[in-house]
C-alpha cells in the first residue's frame, strides 16, 4: 500500500491566515459536538447537503463522518488553505469557502442527488485557486510504501493535476462509492475560474519575490503587476565630533549635529558652546 500525504508548500507568508483557523476550528467543534458528544440531531440533520436546503449547501462542509474523514480533510485544508488565506486577506477568504462548498454542493446534487457531508468539496475549491496562484511552487509529500517512509518534494500543478485526473476517473467510471467526485470537480472549477478571474483584474496580485501565477505562464508577453518587496530605509549614523574640555582636558565625543548647541563636560560639568573650525 502507498500512501501520499502533502505536509508543507513553500510559500512565504507576510500575515497570518486566521480565517483558515476558524475555519478549521469550525469543523473541529462540529465534530466533536455531534460525533463525539451525540449532541443536536435534529441540526445536524439540517446542515447534511440533501436536495436545494440553502443551510445544508453551507452547513455540510462542517460534518464529518468519522475522524479519518475529518483529519484528511483538515490536512489538505492547513497545507493548501493557509496560503490561499494569505494571499486573500481574511473575509474574503470567508465569502471564498462559503461559495465553494454552494457550488461544489449544487455540483454534487446536480449530477448524483444523493445526501452529502464533508468538507473535500470546498478543499478542493482552495486546491483549484492554489493551483492559479503558485502552480510552480514545491510541495513537501510524506510516502509510506507498508513500513517504509520518507519525504520528497514536486512542484504543486503536477501534484494537483495528478488528484483532478483522479477525480475525473472517479465520477466518470463510478469508482468507490461514498467518495463524492462530482463535489470535488464542482469545488475545483469554481477555485480555479474565481482565482484565474481576480489575478486577471488584478483584484489579488503576488510579491516581486513570488513564483509566476498560472495566467503569467499561458500570457507570458504581459508583464504582471506584481507587490514590491517592504524595504527599511538603514538609519543614517551622524558623525562623531572629539574633543578635549578646555577647563579638565576630559576627552569627550558628541555628534555632529549638536554643532552650535551648548554642551557640558561629562567630568566638570562646564558649559561649552560647540562651534565649527
Amino acid at each position: 500500500m502507498l500512501l501520499l500525504i502533502p505536509i508543507q508548500t513553500q510559500v512565504v507568508f507576510t500575515r497570518w491566515p486566521w480565517m483558515n483557523f476558524i475555519w478549521m476550528g469550525l469543523c473541529f467543534l462540529s465534530f466533536g459536538f455531534f460525533n463525539i458528544a451525540g449532541e443536536g440531531y435534529n441540526l445536524f440533520e439540517l446542515l447534511v447537503l440533501d436536495g436545494w436546503n440553502p443551510i445544508g449547501l453551507l452547513g455540510y462542509q462542517f460534518l464529518h463522518a468519522d475522524a479519518f474523514h475529518l483529519l484528511g480533510n483538515m490536512l489538505f485544508l492547513w497545507v493548501f488553505g493557509n496560503a490561499v488565506n494569505e494571499r486573500f486577506g481574511q473575509w474574503k477568504y470567508a465569502l471564498f469557502m462559503m461559495g465553494g462548498s454552494a457550488i461544489s454542493g449544487m455540483t454534487h446534487h446536480l449530477f448524483t442527488g444523493e445526501p452529502a457531508i464533508g468538507a473535500s468539496g470546498v478543499v478542493n475549491a482552495v486546491v483549484g485557486a492554489y493551483l492559479v496562484l503558485y502552480p510552480m511552487n514545491r510541495v513537501s509529500m510524506f510516502w509510506l510504501f507498508f513500513i517504509r517512509g520518507g519525504t520528497f518534494e514536486l512542484s504543486g500543478y503536477i501534484l494537483i493535476l495528478f488528484w483532478f485526473v483522479q477525480d475525473v476517473w472517479g465520477a466518470f467510471a463510478g469508482a468507490e462509492h461514498g467518495i463524492a467526485y462530482w463535489a470535488h470537480l464542482g469545488g475545483f472549477a469554481y477555485g480555479v475560474g474565481v482565482m484565474a478571474w481576480l489575478v486577471h483584474k488584478e483584484h489579488i496580485t503576488l510579491m516581486s519575490y513570488d513564483n509566476p501565477h498560472l495566467l503569467e505562464y499561458l500570457r507570458p508577453r504581459k508583464k504582471p503587476k506584481r507587490k514590491q518587496d517592504i524595504q527599511f530605509d538603514e538609519p543614517s549614523v551622524p558623525r562623531q565630533i572629539t574633543f578635549n574640555c578646555p577647563e579638565c582636558g576630559h576627552e569627550m565625543s558628541v555628534a555632529e549635529t549638536r554643532l552650535g548647541q551648548q554642551v557640558f563636560c561629562d567630568r566638570c560639568r562646564t558649559s561649552l558652546l560647540l562651534v565649527e573650525e
